[in-house]
């Protein structure tokens, strides 16, 4: 990316921090990003999306349902819905676990009562399932929209939808296997030797993304071609593959497995142009924030935490 480049994007995100305020319009000197689609921000307790077209920021979710401090959020693919895990351990209320939904202007629309507690949770292509992650355990649970368990897997840490309705999971051994439909097996399609995290799949179901050693890596959907995209001092984290497949969004800094005194920043990488070397000034990756607006009307910035999972759909 050319310097003069690089001076309109830095400029075009500052002046958007700044404001705060969503603009239908747009941001007039927002970059010609390679990246046609919304990113989708959780931190803080907030969901946020950017029009990463126009630059045009958007906070989604009232005070009443907007997810807690937990990575247990998820955006549909078609971004109409977003779905959170919610507790309440009052005394009042006694305790309350269930699956909050939104639409994507911040509605509830539905409410799906819990009898476990989760710390994750991704939605199915076609909106009928969730798979969630239990808080105390390495075990999945594949969720019915009417609340029932219809499936699950011991021994995964992460997992993640492939387009027709199956399963990507791996675990700390670094295995990576793929399901069937009704999700009663799984066959092994990869073992890398150290734990493979935060799966997940491209949108033609042909690639599968992941955190392992410190970087983001790739692999065909059969367990061939593991290619390394990124090669950083720090941790790059929490791949999240663009509609056709060329980028990924990453959180690029501290995570949570080491104490960095920088904060996370969010980069869209190339996915097909061999390893990106990711720092401050990469020429190959694009720095989208480092820092995120608490909410639309507050001039005052929350830092990205380890936590800002980015979504891009």
């Amino acid at each position: 990316m050319s310097s003069s480049i690089k001076y309109s994007f830095v400029m075009a995100t500052l002046v958007l921090l700044s404001c705060g305020k969503s603009d239908s319009s747009g941001n007039k000197n927002w970059p010609n990003l390679p990246v046609k689609s919304d990113l989708y921000i959780y931190s803080t307790g907030n969901i946020q999306k950017l029009n990463l077209s126009n630059g045009e920021l958007h906070t989604i979710g009232g005070s009443e349902d907007k997810p807690d401090q937990s990575r247990a959020v998820d955006v549909s693919r078609d971004g109409s819905e977003i779905a959170f895990i919610f507790y309440d351990y009052s005394l009042q209320n006694g305790t309350v676990r269930e699956i909050r939904i939104m639409n994507n202007a911040g509605e509830r629309i539905e409410t799906i009562p819990l009898t476990n507690q989760y710390n994750s949770i991704k939605i199915s292509p076609d909106k009928s399932k969730f798979v969630c992650k239990r808080l105390t355990e390495n075990t999945i649970v594949v969720i019915q929209r009417n609340g029932e368990i219809i499936g699950g897997f011991t021994n995964v840490i992460s997992a993640a939808w492939t387009p027709d309705g199956r399963l990507v999971f791996s675990n700390e051994r670094g295995e990576i296997y793929v399901s069937n439909n009704d999700f009663s097996s799984a066959n092994i399609i990869a073992t890398l030797g150290s734990p493979v995290k935060e799966v997940d799949v491209s949108n033609d179901g042909q690639k599968i993304a992941f955190y392992r050693s410190g970087n983001v890596w790739a692999l065909d959907i059969d367990g061939n071609n593991l290619q390394q995209i990124t090669n950083s001092s720090l941790e790059c984290f929490m791949p999240s593959w663009s509609k056709d497949g060329n980028h990924l969004a990453v959180l690029w800094g501290a995570s949570q497995e080491q104490s960095h005194l920088s904060f996370p920043k969010v980069y869209l990488v190339p996915a097909n142009k061999g390893i990106i070397q990711l720092s401050e000034n990469s020429t190959d990756a694009i720095m989208l924030y480092e820092k995120w607006p608490r909410n639309d009307n507050d001039r005052e910035y929350t830092e990205l935490s380890s936590k800002a999972q980015p979504m891009l759909r």
